[in-house]
């Protein structure tokens, strides 16, 4: 029988849930995170998948996350994609432009592009943004709400 010695690989050297927890806890810490308690494990409820999977992860000297969309978004003209976002701090500037939108779509297109760059720092264009997954898009919502609005995800 064949047996994929890259993916037993892989497997070994796994992050582990309780693994991502403490991850996720220590970019809390860093980032002088005020949720505690429920509301701490709640987020990481939310995220530990992406981080065991290596999709998503925390620079500590940029504070900047970097995340691997589950779905890459693909470029019109076919000259590449999308495959990578860094989710940073935003300004007071860029939070006057999210409460401006009225309709929903709008508001989260507006609340995407004042955290979200491409893999170089370059801001993304709505066009692109309307097209993130809905996967990706509770991933990159949950770190936005939880790490930098310091929201707990899904809590009304």
């Amino acid at each position: 029988m064949f047996e994929n010695k890259n993916k037993k690989e892989k497997n070994e050297n796994k992050i582990t849930e309780s693994e991502a927890y403490k991850l996720i806890k220590e970019w809390g810490e860093d980032l002088e995170l005020r949720l505690a308690g429920d509301d701490l494990e709640e987020l990481q409820k939310e995220l530990w998948r992406a981080v065991v999977s290596e999709r998503l992860s925390y620079n500590s000297e940029t504070e900047k996350f970097s995340y691997v969309l589950k779905k890459p978004i693909e470029k019109k003209d076919g000259s590449g994609s999308i495959s990578m976002i860094q989710i940073q701090e935003t300004d007071m500037q860029q939070k006057r432009d999210i409460k401006k939108m009225k309709d929903d779509i709008d508001t989260m297109v507006e609340f995407f592009k004042a955290y979200c760059r491409d893999s170089e720092g370059n801001e993304i264009q709505p066009g692109f943004l309307l097209r993130i997954k809905d996967r990706d898009q509770s991933i990159i919502s949950a770190v936005i709400l939880g790490f930098f609005v310091q929201v707990v995800p899904g809590k009304k």
